[in-house]
């Protein structure tokens, strides 16, 4: 999603951890979620493109600022 959101088309492989001799155990999906955020009746969190988008625009202003 960053190489999209910036611009970008690099060729990229598709790999496994168990390819690079991970040692770690990973499940096979974990999706994040905010259960104390909710138990506290707040708001969920945005959207992580938003977030995302947002973060990038801040470090282009940044970068080109300096």
């Amino acid at each position: 999603m960053i190489f999209e959101m910036v611009g970008l088309a690099p060729r990229l492989q598709q790999t496994t951890s168990a390819a690079f001799g991970a040692r770690a155990k990973r499940p096979a999906y974990s999706a994040l979620h905010n259960a104390n955020l909710r138990s506290l009746g707040l708001d969920d969190l945005r959207d992580w493109r938003d977030a995302l988008k947002e973060y990038l625009e801040e470090r282009t202003h940044m970068v080109l600022s300096a």
